[in-house]
């Protein structure tokens, strides 16, 4: 089966990187890494079921996951997707301009709350949560996502502090995208032609300054309704975005090289300066989004429709692979509940890239595969420091 010989080549290619990302290449808690991180795929998403399955001791994992520093994880996710990132993008560069076009390059920037209760776990809080419309207590996950082509790659990620000091979302957006700026330009990639999505909650000025100071010269924002426009050259009438792009406003029709009826107009914000404001009608309500840098209504409206992917992301960690199914204690351990899946998600994405199958199938083929040929599975992890064993179901209840 061509899935068992490609899973077995990323599992020996897995290995070899996670151990570049430990300070101390401890053998013992590069094998805890292979064996979590591959677990996940198939459906064993908490420490003590990885323990009943395979006859290790729960505080052996435990032990092993302890010798890992926050510093240690960021180091982990970072190798497991920079380089990846940085590979698409140039090869994306030496393309035509009309074969970049079709790839909808865009930097997709979302947060998403991570459902978890419980007195002694870090970085908990109360955050607003747009998928439930209310404030949820949990983690709140800041994540950067690379959409090209096919591929959705994870390329920043931070965990937001519930203190009042450090809940400044803005800036350490700032933060993330300067940083990614940095690296990419380091390695000649042209950033002033990849545009930066995000939604209303992101509204700033200051940070959409920032974000185009930094090389990232097109920006497309969710816009409240709410928000006051001068349209056209006009210094003296102004008015809300629900008066100027409502939904009469909308053409029936799509525009050229557009996909579906958008409609457009240029102005002056006071709060952002010179924008172009689009509006959509995108279930059931009429929604809008401020422009910087990119003039082309069908350009903007691509990347408006490319920011989903940020949240098909969260979807496919919570749903596909129990994203915050760990409890670690510290902030360490909270890193560590969320960097294991993304790892997982790491070796989806190379199967996927190697298959061309779709992530359900690939999770669903490796749940087969563990079925009918769990030894196979076994031995490709190349674990040296336990003895690992498929315990059978009766022995497990006892």
């Amino acid at each position: 089966m061509e899935i068992a010989k490609e899973y077995e080549r990323i599992a020996m290619m897995a290995r070899l990187r996670f151990s570049k990302g430990l300070v101390r290449r401890d053998p013992m808690v590069v094998d805890v890494l292979m064996i979590l991180v591959f677990s996940q795929l198939m459906g064993w998403d908490t420490l003590s079921e990885v323990s009943k399955r395979l006859g290790i001791g729960k505080d052996r994992l435990y032990g092993a996951l302890k010798e890992l520093s926050l510093e240690t994880w960021h180091n982990l996710f970072t190798l497991a997707f920079e380089e990846q990132a940085m590979d698409a993008l140039l090869e994306a560069q030496s393309m035509s301009p009309a074969t970049q076009s079709r790839l909808d390059i865009d930097l997709a920037v979302d947060d998403s709350v991570v459902r978890r209760w419980g007195k002694l776990l870090s970085y908990l809080g109360l955050w607003w949560s747009g998928q439930f419309h209310r404030m949820l207590m949990g983690q709140d996950v800041l994540m950067a996502v690379l959409k090209i082509g096919s591929q959705v790659i994870p390329v920043g990620m931070w965990l937001m502090s519930p203190t009042p000091r450090w809940r400044d979302r803005h800036a350490r957006v700032g933060f993330i995208l300067a940083d990614l700026a940095q690296k990419w330009k380091s390695a000649g990639i042209e950033i002033n032609r990849i545009p930066v999505s995000m939604d209303a909650g992101f509204a700033d000025g200051k940070l959409v300054g920032a974000i185009r100071a930094a090389g990232f010269e097109k920006v497309v924002i969710g816009a409240r309704a709410t928000y006051v426009l001068y349209p056209g050259r006009s210094k003296k009438h102004s008015a809300t975005l629900m008066e100027l792009l409502t939904q009469a406003s909308i053409p029936k029709e799509a525009g050229w090289a557009c996909t579906e009826p958008t409609a457009c107009m240029k102005g002056t914000s006071p709060t952002f300066g010179k924008v172009k404001a689009c509006a959509r009608f995108m279930l059931g309500k009429v929604r809008r989004v401020f422009a910087f840098g990119v003039y082309r209504d069908c350009e903007i409206l691509h990347i408006w429709k490319n920011h989903h992917w940020v949240e098909q992301l969260f979807k496919r960690l919570k749903h596909l692979l129990s994203w915050g199914s760990y409890r670690l204690m510290g902030k360490a351990g909270a890193y560590a509940s969320l960097v294991i899946p993304l790892l997982s998600y790491f070796v989806l994405l190379m199967l996927q890239k190697r298959t061309g199958s779709t992530f359900d199938k690939l999770v669903s083929a490796i749940k087969q595969l563990s079925h009918t040929d769990i030894e196979a599975i076994l031995k490709s992890w190349n674990v040296e420091a336990f003895e690992i064993h498929i315990v059978e179901p009766d022995a497990m209840l006892c």
